[in-house]
């Protein structure tokens, strides 16, 4: 186990499963969905990425209201990247990992009855996905998504 950190200041935590073959149903409600970075320059991070873990990157030209960049294992989407914008406030380049859910707005509400936060309010994202990102007790941040294909 390795942790790294990028030249925009993300971290990331590398891993060798040896006995631990790690997640094993992706894609799903439950099961982690996606991991996506959040970052100042993502035509530099994904130069990182892409020759660290060895991935391939490409603009997503779906994508037409922002900037995206999605990361493929073996031709599957994996992960994205996209551009912090200045309308976020201060936030710092980082990783998130999104959980499947089958109801977002259900799960935001639960993640604050049970002392988390939402620091995203659940919306919808194009006619892809419903998401919002939340808040453990502890102040980790999450997101979690409903993909529309479900």
């Amino acid at each position: 186990m390795s942790i790294v950190q990028d030249k925009e200041g993300a971290f990331l935590r590398l891993w060798y499963p040896v006995a631990h073959a790690g997640a094993g149903v992706m894609m799903e409600p439950g099961a982690l969905c996606w991991f996506e970075l959040a970052t100042t320059d993502p035509e530099s991070a994904g130069a990182f990425y892409r020759s660290v873990l060895q991935v391939d990157i490409d603009r997503d030209e779906n994508v037409a209201e922002f900037p995206y960049w999605v990361l493929k294992v073996d031709n599957q989407m994996v992960g994205g990247i996209i551009q912090i914008g200045e309308d976020w406030g201060p936030v710092p380049p980082n990783w998130g990992v999104y959980f499947g859910v089958n109801e977002v707005d259900v799960i935001a509400g639960k993640a604050k009855d049970l002392g988390g936060g939402v620091i995203v309010e659940p919306r919808d994202l194009m006619e892809f996905a419903r998401f919002a990102v939340l808040t453990d007790r502890e102040g980790a941040v999450f997101t979690v998504i409903r993909l529309n294909d479900w």
